[in-house]
């Protein structure tokens, strides 16, 4: 079975912003880079603790990245330091119960896009 990739499914959504935000903005490739990152150690903390949903959105006006995880559970001695250092960069970070017995983990990261003009 291939290895998730989250930055395989940001992509698509990245690209339809894109479309969406141009001619006025186009992403800065350096901040695309560092959401790269990011979609790294998420790879690491869903394979790590069992994620079992991965979302990501845009937000039309704020233009925000929203990235959701599902885990059914996450030991806070394992992995913790990339979830830290996950809600060190992001602007806003939700965490809540989701179906019952399932962690919802919502981070908000700033925009990737620069004014074109």
């Amino acid at each position: 079975m291939a290895r998730f990739s989250s930055f395989n499914v940001v992509k698509p959504v990245l690209k339809d912003a894109d479309e969406r935000f141009a001619p006025s903005f186009r992403p800065d490739p350096e901040r695309v880079k560092i959401l790269e990152q990011y979609c790294e150690a998420f790879d690491r903390l869903i394979e790590r603790h069992d994620g079992e949903e991965f979302e990501i959105s845009v937000d039309e006006i704020g233009m925000t990245v929203k990235i959701s995880v599902t885990f059914t559970e996450m030991e806070v001695n394992r992995g913790v330091t990339e979830f830290a250092q996950l809600m060190e960069r992001a602007d806003n970070v939700r965490l809540s119960w989701y179906d019952g017995d399932h962690f919802l983990a919502e981070f908000t990261f700033p925009s990737l896009w620069e004014s074109a003009l």
